[in-house]
């Protein structure tokens, strides 16, 4: 600061002035500096309000007690309600009231550290509408602590972004519909397939077994050409129509992803000449060469499923064997030890494909053919190759397909052969040596009438097939064992008990399993209910893959499809009614759970009658199991508790109490499962009175 004195005339009279200068600089500077940042915070803030009024989710800013501070448009929009009308008020005026708790929490608590935080990473609630409708809505909420002069007195803010989830929510509805609407297609597909299969196999069954009888019975040698021939024309029509549902269902089981495959030994080299010999036959049919070459040393086995590798195999070569009119399908086998894959390559020169068909073909869609009219000159369903590369892939493989127009067609298939250390390799010269020294396989009908395998056997045949019953008794006595039939279940069970009653009980029973008054599930049931030990055996036309599961479960002890095949039948029945194998059985079958009110004539109708409900409860008990319904389980198991000790099963209450008390208490699953298990084991061997004897 600098002072400094000076004389002034003012008019007629000087006076003298002091003057003070003072360096402001700095100052002027603050001021400039004060100026700016208050430009750069309006703009900022302008910024700021043009974004929040063009942003297209909804922004709300609350204090910490709940009140509105600010709103954007698209909240304005989105809740209904002006923006002056909600300033000030509470944000429970934009959220229902049986969702305030809720969404309290989602706002968030103010954080102790004092630094600005994300309260929530997000979540879906519901929010209100000025009409008071409720709609879903995200929302995602921040703390923001602004700064007062007083450090210990910030306000502190929340901000939340809100964004309308209507259209998505109505979205997943529509795709959770058609969800549910593909799924039950799907089970109405299912079904429409496995009814379809047993109405056709039912009646194949007659087709193909009388057939077989017509050229095996009298002197067909002495019968006019045309008539063998027309008879191998039915058997070979009905094998063909018998492949295409067998096609489809294997389809509909890939599609529904329940076709399982197995992982055992098998000798490569069988199943190629197994198949090689199955359609030599009819390649030399057609005047076109048939020739197999094995390319490296072959494994003498290798882990993979022989069903299906054997049906990959037969496609592939039929597939070239019916597109080829002149020259040759060649099988080239070859091994790769490192990469562990077995290669199967037909090369054929038939009609090949186009590059358009080539690719059409190797997307393996169902019912395609090259073209329409291939399908029309060459006949099949198309579903072959996808079968079969659906089958290469669940083996650990897959088909390539090359080919060209006028000159041929190669299709590959691998498939993994699963660890080969320490596995013998078979050089192509051994392979050829020992095909030469073995004869090859020759497939002649055999007259089973000469053989009496099941002599003296006591057959009980539950079939409600006219057609079926006659084929099938006929085939069985053929074979020396005593035939009696029954139309349906429950005369089943009555020809068991009388059968019992005279001393002379039968050795195995054959249970159609889809029969008129009392099917075969139920008869079953019913029969080891009653304590019958003896060999059940399923026949039935249904091919699904859990009928097999449903037909063991049920109380049988095998299982056949139709139509039936009289040699693995009788070779079934043999291994079921053997001494050994029965008496094993009834050593091990569980003891009948007899009622104590055995004796109470006045009491016997109604066990009986608790007896004949406890299947439905039994059913009850593995669905809830099933369905991890536990309260259903709950229900089931406290009223068996109350019931079962009043008809005389003391240790039935005992299980369902301990299973009551398990669920109430919260205990593991597993636990629970356990011991739900052991009552239904308990419902099973429910008898209302002494047991039926299951053998003579």
């Amino acid at each position: 600061m600098l002072y400094k004195t000076v004389m002034v005339r003012l008019g007629a009279e000087d006076h003298v002035v002091q003057i003070t200068l003072t360096d402001v600089t700095a100052q002027y500077h603050q001021i400039q500096t004060l100026r700016r940042e208050k430009q750069q915070h309006s703009i900022s803030r302008s910024r700021t309000l043009a974004i929040l009024e063009t942003a297209a989710d909804a922004i709300i800013t609350i204090t910490d007690d709940g009140t509105i501070e600010s709103l954007n448009s698209a909240a304005e929009n989105l809740f209904g309600y002006p923006k002056d009308d909600v300033l000030g008020k509470n944000i429970d005026q934009l959220v229902p009231t049986s969702f305030r708790e809720k969404n309290d929490g989602h706002w968030g608590s103010p954080q102790e550290d004092g630094n600005e935080t994300v309260s929530g990473n997000g979540c879906e609630t519901i929010g209100k509408r000025v009409d008071g409708t409720t709609f879903p809505i995200q929302l995602a909420v921040s703390e923001v602590k602004t700064q007062s002069d007083d450090a210990t007195d910030s306000p502190r803010l929340f901000t939340g972004i809100i964004r309308d989830l209507t259209a998505q929510k109505q979205v997943e509805a529509e795709l959770i519909r058609a969800k549910e609407d593909a799924e039950f297609a799907n089970m109405a597909k299912s079904e429409f397939l496995a009814n379809m299969s047993h109405e056709i196999r039912t009646p194949m069954t007659a087709v193909l077994g009388f057939a077989d009888l017509l050229l095996e019975e009298g002197d067909i040698a002495q019968a006019p050409p045309g008539r063998v021939e027309s008879i191998d024309m039915i058997r070979n029509n009905a094998n063909h129509l018998l492949t295409i549902i067998n096609d489809i269902l294997d389809m509909s089981k890939i599609d529904a992803g329940k076709m399982t495959v197995e992982r055992v030994k098998v000798s490569p080299v069988q199943i190629v000449e197994g198949v090689v010999s199955l359609l030599r036959h009819r390649a030399e049919g057609k005047g076109i060469g048939f020739v197999v070459k094995y390319d490296t040393p072959i494994p003498a086995h290798i882990e993979s499923d022989p069903t299906r590798l054997r049906q990959i195999l037969l496609n592939l070569l039929a597939n070239s064997v019916k597109f080829t009119e002149v020259g040759s399908v060649t099988l080239h086998v070859s091994v790769d030890p490192h990469q562990q894959r077995l290669r199967l390559r037909v090369v054929d020169t038939g009609i090949g494909m186009s590059p358009e068909q080539r690719d059409a073909i190797a997307r393996f869609d169902a019912f395609s053919q090259a073209d329409g009219s291939t399908t029309r000159q060459f006949g099949g369903t198309g579903l072959g190759l996808r079968i079969s590369n659906s089958l290469a892939r669940l083996l650990g493989g897959e088909i390539e397909v090359q080919s060209v127009l006028g000159e041929g067609s190669t299709f590959s298939a691998t498939v993994s052969t699963g660890d080969l250390t320490g596995v013998q390799l078979l050089s192509p010269f051994k392979i050829a040596e020992d095909a030469h020294q073995t004869a090859p396989a020759t497939h002649l009908r055999v007259n089973n009438s000469t053989g009496m395998p099941l002599a003296d056997l006591r057959l009980l045949l539950a079939e409600d097939g006219p057609a079926n019953q006659r084929l099938i008794s006929y085939i069985l006595r053929k074979s020396g064992a005593k035939v009696t039939v029954a139309e349906n279940g429950q005369i089943a069970i009555d020809k068991v008990q009388a059968a019992n009653a005279a001393g002379a009980a039968f050795d195995v029973i054959l249970m159609d399993i889809q029969m008129p008054e009392m099917d075969g599930y139920a008869a079953t049931r019913q029969l080891r209910q009653q304590g019958y030990a003896g060999p059940i055996l399923a026949l039935t036309a249904h091919a699904m893959p859990d009928d097999r599961q449903k037909c063991l479960d049920a109380g049988c002890d095998d299982f056949s499809t139709k139509p039936i095949d009289r040699t693995k039948l009788i070779d079934m029945i043999k291994t079921h009614s053997s001494g050994e194998i029965a008496k094993s059985k009834q050593q091990h079958q569980p003891a009948a759970l007899v009622s104590e009110l055995a004796d109470d004539e006045d009491m016997l109708e109604l066990v009986e009658m608790f007896v004949g409900e406890l299947p439905e409860r039994i059913a009850a008990i593995e669905r809830s199991i099933d369905e991890q319904d536990l309260e259903t389980l709950g229900v089931l198991a406290h009223q068996l508790k109350g019931a079962a000790g009043g008809y005389g099963f003391p240790t039935m209450t005992d299980a369902a109490r301990l299973l009551d008390a398990s669920m109430k208490a919260g205990e593991e699953l597993a636990t629970i499962v356990e011991q739900a298990r052991a009552l239904t084991d308990l419902c099973n061997r429910a008898c209302a009175s002494a047991p039926i004897a299951g053998r003579a």
